[in-house]
């Protein structure tokens, strides 16, 4: 029930390798950053995602591996949380911000 979108700091070539990650399929939509001219963390690049997808801040949760990411996500009002490889702590947080995740 939830939408998954990719907002990557990548070049170009993204375009090229993303078809061949079995994973892509379960993503609804993409943002690279070489597209728009801009990169995470800065608040353009959210914001163009969220207009781009219809997506309302506050209903969304965005992880990232980069804490200054998240802390642009946070300052334009998406909730967020920094993922190192613990997929037990990012359900906990996912659970804290209300996403009804499976185990």
């Amino acid at each position: 029930g939830y939408g998954i979108y990719l907002l990557s700091n990548a070049s170009l070539r993204q375009h090229e390798y993303w078809p061949r990650i079995p994973a892509s399929r379960f993503f609804d939509g993409t943002i690279i950053s070489a597209d728009e001219k801009v990169m995470k963390p800065h608040p353009d690049l959210y914001h163009r995602a969220l207009e781009k997808f219809h997506l309302i801040p506050e209903e969304c949760f965005f992880i990232d591996d980069v804490p200054a990411n998240i802390e642009g996500a946070l300052y334009c009002g998406i909730p967020g949380a920094v993922f190192h490889g613990d997929v037990a702590l990012l359900r906990k947080q996912l659970a804290a911000a209300g996403v009804a995740v499976s185990q």
